[in-house]
């Protein structure tokens, strides 16, 4: 399974174990070195019957920023994209274990152009998300909470859906992200798990989110596990995966496209009390045009930043890569599997 990373995501994998987490964070300057070294864990992991959680990067999601073995409870994360409390992680320092001269300022040059861009990028999606929840405001008084709670009491009793036993856990993860590419879409991952697809379709994306919301939050309290798959642009529920069920319901819009639709779809015009004015579609219209121009800036400015991660990768792979795939990769892996 693989989804993109998010500090929540994380931080939902942290607060839903019963056992303890054994975590470890990779320092180092080379992205391509910490990325490979995860996938190793991702092998041996395999190799010993065990499944992983991958978490791509948001920079080149060819790369890997995180993964998660479950059944060994072991968390291994790329420090540049989450640095943990101290004392809740074992730190692995791979510039010092290598022990290679890096060209230490060209490598500072390209670092503080990397995240200048990155903040400028964070900026541009910002002030789309400000836009996103304007939208969300004005339309959430036209929309009726009894009839979504409706609709989900319906749903369970029309698909024979009984309790399983105890509360399930309400996991985060995420699906999308504004990337170098566009905005990306991790479909596979649901498609893998779930036979039983539904499109949730319509412009009101906060009767999505409270439908997406509320259907999590029945399942869980029927005892099914269930993943809710955020938004990357506002943080809002967006889609919803109970693999104990096979079931899946997708929010479709300009940015989601879904490659077919399986098992039907749900128009959340159905949930409104009264139809949005005239004014209110004109503004929500020119808020969308704006978020469409913010979003595009954002795609730009996260293609500068890859240029960038890609562009340090260059200056010191070859230093490090040799003495790490030689030695290091499988001293590592083995430590970190075979003691925990």
């Amino acid at each position: 399974m693989k989804y993109f990373f998010t500090s929540q995501s994380i931080q939902s994998i942290l607060q839903t174990q019963e056992k303890e987490i054994n975590a470890f964070v990779l320092k180092g300057s080379c992205p391509l070195i910490k990325s490979k070294l995860l996938y190793e864990a991702v092998n041996k992991a395999s190799e010993q019957g065990f499944t992983c959680e991958k978490f791509l990067s948001p920079f080149n999601y060819e790369e890997l920023a995180c993964v998660y073995i479950k059944g060994k409870n072991i968390l291994i994360c790329d420090g540049e994209y989450l640095d943990l409390p101290p004392g809740e992680n074992k730190i692995i320092d791979i510039d010092k274990l290598c022990g290679a001269q890096l060209p230490a300022e060209r490598l500072a040059k390209l670092e503080r152009s990397k995240y200048k861009t990155l903040s400028r990028a964070a900026k541009e999606k910002n002030s789309a998300a400000i836009l996103q929840r304007e939208n969300e405001r004005m339309s959430l008084k036209y929309i009726s909470k009894p009839k979504i709670l409706n609709y989900i009491l319906r749903f369970i009793g029309r698909n024979g859906i009984t309790p399983l036993g105890e509360t399930g856990k309400r996991l985060i993860r995420s699906i999308s992200s504004i990337t170098a590419w566009g905005v990306h879409s991790l479909y596979e991952t649901v498609f893998e798990e779930c036979s039983r697809i539904y499109t949730v379709t319509g412009n009101l994306k906060c009767a999505k989110s409270m439908l997406i919301s509320g259907l999590g939050e029945a399942f869980v309290q029927l005892g099914c596990d269930a993943a809710v798959f955020n938004c990357s642009l506002t943080g809002e529920p967006e889609h919803l995966c109970v693999p104990a069920l096979s079931l899946a319901f997708l929010s479709d819009n300009d940015y989601h496209f879904l490659p077919y639709v399986q098992s039907g779809e749900i128009h959340t015009e159905r949930f409104l009390k009264a139809k949005l004015p005239e004014s209110v579609k004109f503004r929500m219209n020119l808020n969308d045009e704006q978020i469409d121009d913010y979003i595009g800036k954002t795609v730009f400015s996260m293609y500068d930043v890859f240029e960038t991660h890609n562009a340090i990768t260059e200056l010191i792979f070859d230093i490090q890569n040799e003495y790490f795939d030689k030695t290091l990769k499988h001293r590592i892996i083995s430590e970190i599997m075979d003691n925990n």
